[in-house]
Protein backbone atom coordinates (compact mmCIF):
# COMPACT_ATOMS: atom_id res chain seq x y z
CA UNK A 1 0.00 0.00 0.00
CA UNK A 2 2.80 2.11 0.67
CA UNK A 3 4.29 1.68 -3.06
CA UNK A 4 0.95 1.95 -4.26
CA UNK A 5 0.75 5.78 -2.51
CA UNK A 6 4.36 6.77 -3.69
CA UNK A 7 4.66 9.31 -6.15
CA UNK A 8 0.52 9.81 -5.95
CA UNK A 9 -0.85 12.93 -4.17
CA UNK A 10 -2.99 10.01 -2.34
CA UNK A 11 -2.65 10.34 1.27
CA UNK A 12 -4.42 8.02 3.60
CA UNK A 13 -7.76 10.31 4.09
CA UNK A 14 -8.31 9.83 0.48
CA UNK A 15 -7.84 6.21 0.75
CA UNK A 16 -10.35 6.34 3.38
CA UNK A 17 -12.88 7.94 0.66
CA UNK A 18 -11.54 6.03 -1.91
CA UNK A 19 -12.91 2.37 -0.35
CA UNK A 20 -15.48 4.42 1.60
CA UNK A 21 -14.31 3.41 4.73
CA UNK A 22 -17.24 4.41 6.76
CA UNK A 23 -19.41 2.02 4.46
CA UNK A 24 -17.02 -0.48 5.01
CA UNK A 25 -16.83 -0.33 8.65
CA UNK A 26 -20.96 -0.71 8.73
CA UNK A 27 -20.74 -3.51 6.40
CA UNK A 28 -18.58 -5.54 8.79
CA UNK A 29 -20.96 -4.37 11.59
CA UNK A 30 -23.89 -5.69 9.95
CA UNK A 31 -22.51 -9.11 9.36
CA UNK A 32 -21.49 -9.32 12.96
CA UNK A 33 -24.92 -8.18 14.72
CA UNK A 34 -26.21 -10.36 12.62
CA UNK A 35 -24.03 -13.36 13.39
CA UNK A 36 -23.92 -12.44 17.04
CA UNK A 37 -27.61 -10.87 18.12
CA UNK A 38 -29.52 -12.71 15.46
CA UNK A 39 -27.95 -16.48 14.65
CA UNK A 40 -26.08 -17.36 17.47
CA UNK A 41 -29.41 -16.20 19.00
CA UNK A 42 -31.72 -18.54 17.68
CA UNK A 43 -28.95 -21.43 18.17
CA UNK A 44 -28.93 -20.68 22.10
CA UNK A 45 -32.13 -20.74 21.82
CA UNK A 46 -32.78 -24.27 20.38
CA UNK A 47 -29.38 -25.47 22.69
CA UNK A 48 -27.29 -25.51 20.51
CA UNK A 49 -23.54 -25.63 21.86
CA UNK A 50 -20.12 -25.50 20.82
CA UNK A 51 -16.75 -26.36 22.67
CA UNK A 52 -14.76 -23.59 23.31
CA UNK A 53 -11.93 -24.42 20.87
CA UNK A 54 -14.39 -24.89 18.39
CA UNK A 55 -16.13 -21.34 19.24
CA UNK A 56 -12.20 -20.02 19.23
CA UNK A 57 -11.78 -21.24 15.78
CA UNK A 58 -14.96 -20.53 14.30
CA UNK A 59 -14.39 -16.55 15.56
CA UNK A 60 -11.39 -16.44 13.75
CA UNK A 61 -12.61 -18.01 10.58
CA UNK A 62 -16.10 -15.49 10.80
CA UNK A 63 -13.38 -12.51 11.42
CA UNK A 64 -11.30 -13.87 8.07
CA UNK A 65 -15.06 -13.78 6.38
CA UNK A 66 -15.43 -10.23 7.33
CA UNK A 67 -12.74 -9.22 6.40
CA UNK A 68 -13.52 -10.44 3.58
CA UNK A 69 -16.52 -9.27 2.52
CA UNK A 70 -14.57 -5.82 3.65
CA UNK A 71 -12.02 -6.02 1.04
CA UNK A 72 -14.31 -7.22 -1.25
CA UNK A 73 -16.24 -3.90 -1.18
CA UNK A 74 -13.31 -1.97 -0.99
CA UNK A 75 -12.47 -3.53 -4.37
CA UNK A 76 -16.44 -2.47 -5.86
CA UNK A 77 -16.30 1.06 -4.91
CA UNK A 78 -12.79 1.43 -6.61
CA UNK A 79 -13.46 0.14 -9.57
CA UNK A 80 -17.27 1.71 -9.34
CA UNK A 81 -14.57 5.34 -9.21
CA UNK A 82 -12.58 4.05 -12.02
CA UNK A 83 -15.66 4.09 -14.70
CA UNK A 84 -17.16 7.00 -13.49
CA UNK A 85 -14.43 9.40 -14.04
CA UNK A 86 -16.29 11.32 -16.61
CA UNK A 87 -19.53 11.52 -14.71
CA UNK A 88 -18.42 12.25 -11.21
CA UNK A 89 -15.98 15.29 -12.82
CA UNK A 90 -19.68 16.49 -13.84
CA UNK A 91 -21.68 15.12 -10.74
CA UNK A 92 -19.48 15.58 -7.64
CA UNK A 93 -16.15 17.42 -9.19
CA UNK A 94 -14.63 18.57 -6.15
CA UNK A 95 -15.02 14.36 -4.77
CA UNK A 96 -13.16 12.84 -7.51
CA UNK A 97 -10.21 11.11 -6.89
CA UNK A 98 -8.91 9.26 -9.71
CA UNK A 99 -7.15 10.91 -12.25
CA UNK A 100 -6.29 13.95 -9.56
CA UNK A 101 -4.75 12.33 -6.31
CA UNK A 102 -4.26 8.60 -7.64
CA UNK A 103 -3.25 7.80 -11.44
CA UNK A 104 -5.90 5.34 -13.10
CA UNK A 105 -3.32 2.50 -13.52
CA UNK A 106 -2.43 2.98 -9.71
CA UNK A 107 -6.40 3.02 -8.97
CA UNK A 108 -6.42 -0.33 -10.82
CA UNK A 109 -3.73 -2.05 -9.04
CA UNK A 110 -5.60 -1.31 -5.89
CA UNK A 111 -9.12 -2.72 -7.28
CA UNK A 112 -6.78 -5.99 -8.37
CA UNK A 113 -4.71 -6.23 -5.20
CA UNK A 114 -7.87 -5.63 -2.80
CA UNK A 115 -9.76 -8.29 -4.64
CA UNK A 116 -7.56 -10.72 -4.37
CA UNK A 117 -7.49 -10.57 -0.98
CA UNK A 118 -10.44 -10.53 -0.39
CA UNK A 119 -11.23 -14.09 -2.23
CA UNK A 120 -8.20 -15.00 -0.48
CA UNK A 121 -9.43 -14.75 2.69
CA UNK A 122 -13.29 -16.01 2.05
CA UNK A 123 -11.34 -19.28 0.32
CA UNK A 124 -8.99 -19.47 3.96
CA UNK A 125 -12.01 -18.88 5.93
CA UNK A 126 -14.39 -21.57 4.01
CA UNK A 127 -11.46 -24.22 3.28
CA UNK A 128 -10.60 -24.28 7.15
CA UNK A 129 -14.60 -24.95 8.05
CA UNK A 130 -14.71 -27.24 5.32
CA UNK A 131 -16.61 -25.81 2.89
CA UNK A 132 -13.84 -24.22 -0.12
CA UNK A 133 -16.65 -24.36 -2.72
CA UNK A 134 -18.42 -21.28 -0.48
CA UNK A 135 -15.27 -18.82 -1.70
CA UNK A 136 -17.65 -18.60 -4.70
CA UNK A 137 -19.96 -16.02 -3.45
CA UNK A 138 -17.06 -13.87 -2.74
CA UNK A 139 -16.86 -14.69 -6.31
CA UNK A 140 -20.42 -13.85 -7.49
CA UNK A 141 -20.10 -10.84 -5.27
CA UNK A 142 -16.67 -9.37 -6.87
CA UNK A 143 -18.25 -10.41 -10.79
CA UNK A 144 -21.33 -8.61 -9.78
CA UNK A 145 -19.51 -4.97 -8.59
CA UNK A 146 -17.35 -5.08 -11.63
CA UNK A 147 -19.72 -5.98 -14.10
CA UNK A 148 -21.99 -3.24 -12.54
CA UNK A 149 -19.18 -0.59 -12.93
CA UNK A 150 -17.94 -1.52 -16.03
CA UNK A 151 -20.71 -2.81 -18.31
CA UNK A 152 -24.87 -2.29 -16.77
CA UNK A 153 -24.99 0.70 -14.35
CA UNK A 154 -25.41 2.24 -17.63
CA UNK A 155 -27.67 -0.39 -19.17
CA UNK A 156 -30.43 -0.43 -17.25
CA UNK A 157 -31.83 -1.84 -14.45
CA UNK A 158 -29.76 -5.20 -14.62
CA UNK A 159 -26.85 -2.82 -12.74
CA UNK A 160 -29.09 -1.78 -10.11
CA UNK A 161 -30.15 -5.48 -9.16
CA UNK A 162 -26.62 -6.89 -9.19
CA UNK A 163 -25.85 -3.94 -6.12
CA UNK A 164 -28.88 -4.66 -4.47
CA UNK A 165 -28.00 -8.41 -4.43
CA UNK A 166 -24.79 -7.68 -3.50
CA UNK A 167 -25.87 -6.34 -0.58
CA UNK A 168 -28.47 -8.78 0.69
CA UNK A 169 -25.38 -11.06 0.20
CA UNK A 170 -23.50 -9.49 3.35
CA UNK A 171 -26.44 -10.84 5.13
CA UNK A 172 -26.73 -14.84 2.87
CA UNK A 173 -22.95 -15.10 3.40
CA UNK A 174 -22.83 -14.92 7.30
CA UNK A 175 -26.33 -17.60 7.58
CA UNK A 176 -24.04 -19.89 5.05
CA UNK A 177 -21.52 -20.04 7.21
CA UNK A 178 -23.39 -20.20 10.55
CA UNK A 179 -25.35 -23.40 8.74
CA UNK A 180 -21.99 -25.09 7.41
CA UNK A 181 -20.88 -24.79 10.87
CA UNK A 182 -23.89 -26.44 12.42
CA UNK A 183 -24.23 -29.46 9.68
CA UNK A 184 -20.04 -29.85 9.87
CA UNK A 185 -20.82 -30.82 13.58
CA UNK A 186 -23.03 -32.37 13.23
CA UNK A 187 -25.76 -30.11 14.96
CA UNK A 188 -29.96 -31.60 15.32
CA UNK A 189 -30.49 -27.62 14.69
CA UNK A 190 -29.71 -26.15 11.00
CA UNK A 191 -31.50 -22.59 11.21
CA UNK A 192 -34.42 -24.11 9.09
CA UNK A 193 -36.86 -23.25 11.73
CA UNK A 194 -39.66 -20.87 10.49
CA UNK A 195 -38.27 -18.07 12.76
CA UNK A 196 -34.98 -18.00 11.78
CA UNK A 197 -35.82 -18.43 7.74
CA UNK A 198 -37.94 -15.30 8.58
CA UNK A 199 -35.19 -13.10 10.15
CA UNK A 200 -32.82 -14.35 7.14
CA UNK A 201 -35.11 -13.89 4.44
CA UNK A 202 -36.35 -10.49 5.92
CA UNK A 203 -33.22 -8.90 6.45
CA UNK A 204 -32.00 -9.81 2.81
CA UNK A 205 -35.06 -8.70 1.45
CA UNK A 206 -34.25 -5.44 3.94
CA UNK A 207 -30.76 -4.78 2.44
CA UNK A 208 -31.74 -5.50 -1.48
CA UNK A 209 -35.15 -3.42 -1.12
CA UNK A 210 -33.31 -0.36 0.37
CA UNK A 211 -30.41 -0.68 -1.11
CA UNK A 212 -32.30 -0.31 -4.54
CA UNK A 213 -34.01 2.13 -3.61
CA UNK A 214 -31.07 4.42 -2.65
CA UNK A 215 -29.74 3.52 -6.21
CA UNK A 216 -32.41 4.89 -7.74
CA UNK A 217 -32.40 8.04 -5.84
CA UNK A 218 -28.68 8.47 -6.96
CA UNK A 219 -29.20 7.83 -10.57
CA UNK A 220 -31.82 10.64 -10.25
CA UNK A 221 -29.16 12.89 -8.00
CA UNK A 222 -26.79 12.15 -10.56
CA UNK A 223 -28.98 12.48 -13.79
CA UNK A 224 -27.52 15.56 -14.92
CA UNK A 225 -23.92 14.00 -15.45
CA UNK A 226 -24.67 10.92 -16.51
CA UNK A 227 -26.91 11.96 -19.27
CA UNK A 228 -24.45 14.73 -20.42
CA UNK A 229 -21.66 11.52 -20.56
CA UNK A 230 -24.18 9.45 -21.91
CA UNK A 231 -24.95 7.01 -18.90
CA UNK A 232 -28.13 5.46 -19.79
CA UNK A 233 -29.16 4.03 -16.50
CA UNK A 234 -32.72 2.30 -15.57
CA UNK A 235 -33.34 6.05 -13.81
CA UNK A 236 -32.18 8.53 -16.36
CA UNK A 237 -34.17 6.75 -19.51
CA UNK A 238 -37.40 7.06 -17.27
CA UNK A 239 -36.53 10.53 -16.13
CA UNK A 240 -37.24 12.39 -13.18
CA UNK A 241 -41.00 12.35 -13.12
CA UNK A 242 -41.81 8.72 -14.02
CA UNK A 243 -38.43 7.60 -11.83
CA UNK A 244 -39.79 9.54 -8.60
CA UNK A 245 -42.85 7.77 -9.40
CA UNK A 246 -41.27 4.46 -9.55
CA UNK A 247 -39.66 4.77 -6.29
CA UNK A 248 -42.77 5.88 -4.49
CA UNK A 249 -44.40 3.20 -5.70
CA UNK A 250 -41.61 0.39 -4.99
CA UNK A 251 -41.16 2.03 -1.23
CA UNK A 252 -45.16 1.29 -0.62
CA UNK A 253 -44.23 -2.08 -1.53
CA UNK A 254 -40.96 -2.64 0.03
CA UNK A 255 -42.88 -1.63 3.37
CA UNK A 256 -45.80 -3.62 2.61
CA UNK A 257 -42.68 -6.76 2.38
CA UNK A 258 -41.30 -6.11 5.22
CA UNK A 259 -44.11 -5.43 7.79
CA UNK A 260 -45.19 -8.71 6.25
CA UNK A 261 -42.24 -10.44 7.61
CA UNK A 262 -42.46 -8.55 11.01
CA UNK A 263 -46.59 -10.15 10.88
CA UNK A 264 -44.91 -13.55 10.02
CA UNK A 265 -42.22 -12.99 12.95
CA UNK A 266 -44.70 -11.96 15.20
CA UNK A 267 -46.64 -15.49 14.56
CA UNK A 268 -43.89 -17.67 15.38
CA UNK A 269 -41.80 -15.90 17.88
CA UNK A 270 -44.50 -13.60 19.56
CA UNK A 271 -41.80 -13.17 23.01
CA UNK A 272 -40.01 -10.52 20.41
CA UNK A 273 -42.45 -7.64 20.45
CA UNK A 274 -39.99 -5.12 21.45
CA UNK A 275 -38.16 -5.96 18.15
CA UNK A 276 -40.97 -6.34 16.24
CA UNK A 277 -42.59 -2.81 17.24
CA UNK A 278 -39.52 -1.08 16.57
CA UNK A 279 -39.10 -2.43 13.21
CA UNK A 280 -42.63 -1.77 12.15
CA UNK A 281 -42.29 1.66 13.64
CA UNK A 282 -39.10 2.18 11.34
CA UNK A 283 -40.79 0.58 8.00
CA UNK A 284 -43.94 3.30 9.04
CA UNK A 285 -41.51 6.27 9.14
CA UNK A 286 -39.69 5.85 6.40
CA UNK A 287 -43.05 5.52 4.22
CA UNK A 288 -44.30 8.58 6.29
CA UNK A 289 -41.00 10.40 5.44
CA UNK A 290 -40.00 8.99 2.05
CA UNK A 291 -43.56 9.12 0.10
CA UNK A 292 -43.61 12.54 -0.05
CA UNK A 293 -40.05 13.71 -0.19
CA UNK A 294 -40.06 11.32 -3.14
CA UNK A 295 -43.01 12.56 -5.04
CA UNK A 296 -42.32 16.18 -4.04
CA UNK A 297 -38.33 15.59 -5.27
CA UNK A 298 -37.39 17.52 -8.30
CA UNK A 299 -33.70 18.97 -7.67
CA UNK A 300 -30.48 17.64 -7.08
CA UNK A 301 -30.29 17.89 -3.28
CA UNK A 302 -34.40 16.97 -3.28
CA UNK A 303 -32.81 13.47 -4.40
CA UNK A 304 -29.76 13.41 -2.32
CA UNK A 305 -31.34 13.66 0.66
CA UNK A 306 -34.41 10.82 -0.14
CA UNK A 307 -30.65 8.76 -0.70
CA UNK A 308 -29.65 9.47 2.84
CA UNK A 309 -33.21 9.10 4.02
CA UNK A 310 -32.73 5.36 2.85
CA UNK A 311 -29.45 4.68 4.28
CA UNK A 312 -30.44 6.30 7.49
CA UNK A 313 -33.18 3.57 7.21
CA UNK A 314 -30.83 0.92 6.49
CA UNK A 315 -28.62 1.93 9.39
CA UNK A 316 -31.40 1.85 11.53
CA UNK A 317 -32.45 -1.73 10.40
CA UNK A 318 -29.34 -3.06 11.14
CA UNK A 319 -28.63 -1.56 14.30
CA UNK A 320 -31.83 -2.60 15.58
CA UNK A 321 -30.83 -6.42 15.77
CA UNK A 322 -29.51 -5.57 19.07
CA UNK A 323 -32.75 -5.53 20.00
CA UNK A 324 -33.29 -9.10 19.27
CA UNK A 325 -32.01 -10.76 21.85
CA UNK A 326 -33.84 -8.02 24.76
CA UNK A 327 -36.95 -8.74 23.36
Amino acid sequence: MRRLMNGSKLNPGHLWQLIRGNNLIFIALTQYLFKYFILDYQMNEYSVFFSENTLATQRVLFLLLVLSTVFVAAAGYVINDISDIKTDQINKPDKVLVGKVISEKQAKTLYYSLNIIGVLLGFIAFYFLGKPSLVTIQLLASMMLYLYATKYKCNGFLGNLFVSFSTALVVLTVWMFAFYTLVISGSHYLLADTASLILIYGYASFAFVFTLLREWAKDLEDIKGDTATGCRSFMNKQGVEKGKKIIAVTLVMASLLIGYFQYLLFQYAPSHRLFNSVFITLIAVSLISGLPLALKAKEKQDFKKLSSLFKLIMAAGILFMILYIFS
